[in-house]
C-alpha cells in the first residue's frame, strides 16, 4: 500500500506559502537575524516571526492553507470528517503558556470540527519525521483515509535560555558541516502536509513515503553517538541497495558533534558520494516543524530539478567525507532520504519516491497484541515514595538520582517489567519503547522556569533543561537496557486505550521490531502519578 503526500504548506519568516519558501531557498535568502528578548542577558541569532504566532494560531493557519492547497489540486477534504486523522509534532509547543500539548492539540482539531482525538508526537528534534512515520503506519493499517500532519514550536525565553545553557547557540549565522561551524540557530515555522493511502484520490499526484525508521543511540540523553550508531541503524532500515538516492536532506544543525555524527553515519552507510545538504542556514532549527518543513522544501526543489545549497558552508569540516556544497546542484532522479536526530538519543530516517511502490508491510490489529507482562505503579503501590522503591529494588544505578520525576517513574516501572519478561534473549536490537503521557515533563518545566525567573535569579541549568523534553524518559530506558530499536513518545489529552493499542500495533510495521515496552506514563506531583506499562508481542 502506497501512502502519498497530496498537499502541503509552509508558513515561515521567508513566506506564507510553500512556493514562496521554496523560491526563497532557491535564491539563497535567509531569515536569520540577531534578536534580543526581554530579561535575557545575551542576544542570539534566529529566524523568528515578525509578529508573534501562538501554537494554536500557527497550526490552524498552516492546516487551512494546506487544505486550500489540496482544493487547488482538485482534492476536497472535509477536515471534520471521521476519516481524517490529526497528527501534530512539537517539542515544547508554546511552553511559555504552560499549557499541555494535548490541550493545545485538541483546540486545533476542535477548530476544524474533528471528533477524533489528535495525537501529538513529542520526540525531541525528530518529532516532524516521527509524526510522518506514525501517519504512514496508521494509514497503512486503515485507521483513516487522510492524515493531516502539522508541526510548530514557538521560540521564547524558555527554549532560547536552555540552548544557551548548553553553549549550543552560534553568535552568527550557522554554518552546517563547515570547518568553522560553532553552533546552531533556532527558528520558527508552521508546516503541514496531508497524506492519503487512497489510490482513488488524485491518482498519480504526490510523492510516496517509501519507508521510515527510528533508532536510538542508547549512549547519552543529550550527546549523540560519536560514531553515529542510531543514525546509521535508522538509515540501514530505509536504504534500497538497488536504488541510489538523489540526495540526503540532513539534520545539519551546525553543532560540532551533530554534524560529525551524521557524516559518520552517512559514510558508514556507503552514501558519502550522495549530495547532502542542510536547510538550517535558511530557517534555523525549527524543532517540531523541522521534519515537515525540510521534507516539503526538499521534495519541491528536487521536483524542480535542483538540490538546495547548504547556506554557510565553505569548506569540509567533518572527519568522515560527506558530499556537501555551498551551491545548489542539479538533481538526478527522484528518490530522497531525510534525516533528523535529537535529545534522548533518538534518530529518524524517512525515504521518499515519486513512484507509487506497493511494498509488502506487516500489519496487525490491536487484538493480535499479546501481553507478556504488565506493571502498574501509583502512590497507592508506592506509599514509601519512588526513591525508597529504588533503594529497595534496584540500588545500583546512581544516575537515578539525577532524573526528573517522570524518568524516575518510568525507570522503576521498566525495571520491574524487564525483570518479569526476562527470557534470556538479547533484545537490544528488536525491542521498541513507546510511551504515552498527558502532562509529559511539565513538572520539570516548572522547575526550569524557576532557574530563569528574573534577571537577578537567572541561572539556566542544562541538567534541568534536558529533562524538559517528554521523550527523555525513553532515552533513559534505552541507555539502561541497551535498547537500540525505536523509541517514541506521544502526548494524549486522555488515556485512550483504544488509540494507544492501535498505535502500539502499528509499531510492528517496522520489520526490526519484535517486542514493544509500552503504555501510559504520567506525573503531576508526588501524590498524582501513574505508570501503566506492559511488554507486547504480536
Amino acid at each position: 500500500m502506497s501512502v502519498r503526500i497530496i498537499a502541503d504548506n509552509i508558513i515561515s519568516p521567508l513566506g506564507e506559502t510553500t512556493d514562496a519558501n521554496v523560491e526563497s531557498v532557491r535564491q539563497g535568502r535567509s531569515a536569520l537575524r540577531v534578536h534580543r528578548l526581554p530579561d535575557m542577558p545575551e542576544a542570539f541569532v534566529a529566524s523568528l516571526f515578525e509578529q508573534p504566532v501562538t501554537f494554536v494560531e500557527g497550526m490552524i493557519r498552516t492546516i487551512e492553507a494546506a487544505l486550500d492547497n489540496a482544493r487547488s489540486r482538485g482534492i476536497s477534504i472535509d477536515p471534520a470528517g471521521d476519516d481524517v486523522l490529526y497528527v501534530f509534532s512539537s517539542t515544547k509547543g508554546n511552553v511559555a503558556e504552560m499549557q499541555r500539548l494535548g490541550t493545545s492539540a485538541e483546540e486545533v482539531s476542535t477548530h476544524f470540527g474533528s471528533r477524533r482525538r489528535p495525537v501529538v508526537v513529542s520526540n525531541a528534534c525528530i518529532s516532524g519525521l516521527s509524526a510522518q512515520l506514525l501517519a504512514l503506519r496508521m494509514l497503512r493499517a486503515g485507521y483513516a483515509r487522510y492524515a493531516i500532519v502539522a508541526g510548530l514550536d514557538v521560540q521564547g525565553r524558555f527554549i532560547v535560555s536552555g540552548f544557551q545553557s548548553f553553549k549550543a547557540l552560534s553568535p552568527e549565522e550557522c554554518r552546517p558541516f563547515d570547518g568553522d561551524r560553532c553552533g546552531l540557530n533556532l527558528g520558527e515555522a508552521a508546516a503541514c502536509m496531508i497524506l492519503t493511502a487512497d489510490d482513488t484520490v488524485a491518482p498519480g499526484q504526490g510523492w510516496t513515503i517509501r519507508d521510515g525508521a527510528v533508532r536510538n543511540d542508547a549512549v547519552h540523553i543529550s550527546n549523540p553517538s560519536r560514531t553515529g550508531e542510531g543514525c546509521l541503524r535508522a538509515l540501514q532500515q530505509v536504504i534500497d541497495p538497488e536504488c541510489r538516492p538523489t540526495c540526503i536532506s540532513a539534520h545539519g544543525t551546525a553543532t560540532l558533534y551533530n554534524d560529525e555524527m551524521e557524516a559518520a553515519a552517512i559514510d558508514r552507510a556507503g552514501l558519502s558520494e550522495v549530495p547532502t545538504f542542510s536547510l538550517k542556514g535558511y530557517y534555523g532549527h525549527t524543532m517540531g516543524a523541522a521534519g515537515i518543513l525540510e521534507t516539503i522544501i526538499t521534495l519541491h526543489s528536487v521536483c524542480q530539478g535542483w538540490i538546495p545549497a547548504t547556506r554557510g558552508y565553505a569548506e569540509e569540516g567533518t572527519s568522515h567525507p560527506v558530499c556537501v556544497s555551498g551551491h545548489k546542484v542539479p538533481a538526478q532522479g527522484r528518490d530522497v532520504i531525510k534525516l533528523l536526530s535529537g535529545f534522548g538519543g533518538c534518530n529518524a530516517a524517512l525515504r521518499y519516491s515519486d513512484q507509487a511502490l506497493d511494498t509488502p508491510v506487516r500489519t496487525i490489529g490491536p487484538d493480535a497484541l499479546r501481553t507478556l507482562c504488565s506493571v502498574h505503579l501509583s502512590p497507592a503501590e508506592m506509599p514509601e515514595g519512588m526513591t525508597a522503591r529504588y533503594k529497595a529494588q534496584v540500588g545500583d544505578y546512581p544516575k537515578f538520582y539525577k532524573m526528573d520525576p517522570l524518568c524516575k517513574l518510568g525507570f522503576l516501572a521498566a525495571e520491574e517489567l524487564v525483570r518479569m519478561a526476562n527470557d534470556g534473549a538479547d533484545h537490544s536490537e528488536d525491542r521498541a519503547i513507546v510511551l504515552f503521557t498527558r502532562n509529559g515533563s511539565m513538572a520539570d518545566d516548572q522547575a526550569y522556569l524557576e532557574t530563569i525567573s528574573s534577571p537577578d535569579a537567572y541561572y539556566p541549568s542544562p541538567a534541568v533543561f534536558v529533562y524538559t523534553l517528554p521523550n527523555i524518559v525513553t532515552g533513559e530506558l534505552a541507555i539502561r537496557h541497551h535498547y537500540h530499536c525505536e523509541t517514541s513518545c506521544y502526548v494524549l489529552e486522555e488515556k485512550d486505550w483504544s488509540l494507544i493499542h492501535n498505535i502500539i500495533a502499528t509499531t510492528f510495521q517496522d520489520r526490526g521490531v519484535k517486542s514493544v515496552l509500552a503504555g501510559w506514563l504520567d506525573y503531576v506531583d508526588d501524590e498524582h502519578y501513574e505508570a501503566d506499562l506492559a511488554v507486547y508481542e504480536p
